[in-house]
């Protein structure tokens, strides 16, 4: 599953704004509320989930309402 885009085309999900684009912070490839639906149902599957973060991963970007990720 991919969290977001790539750092050089500037989609990559940054907490702070690109040193070169001011104002862009980046781009998720889903909101929250899918991107956890997403999650819940490859797991309701037992299966693993393998995640690309291109982003600065922080609390503010993604939770994941009791899922434990390992980084």
């Amino acid at each position: 599953m991919f969290a977001d885009g790539a750092l050089g085309r500037r989609t990559g999900l940054l907490s702070e704004p690109y040193y070169d684009a001011p104002g862009e912070f980046g781009e998720a490839m889903h909101d929250q509320a899918t991107f956890y639906e997403m999650v819940k149902e490859v797991r309701n599957h037992m299966m693993p989930i393998a995640m690309h973060f291109q982003c600065t991963f922080n609390e503010g970007v993604f939770h994941l309402k009791g899922i434990r990720l390992s980084l």
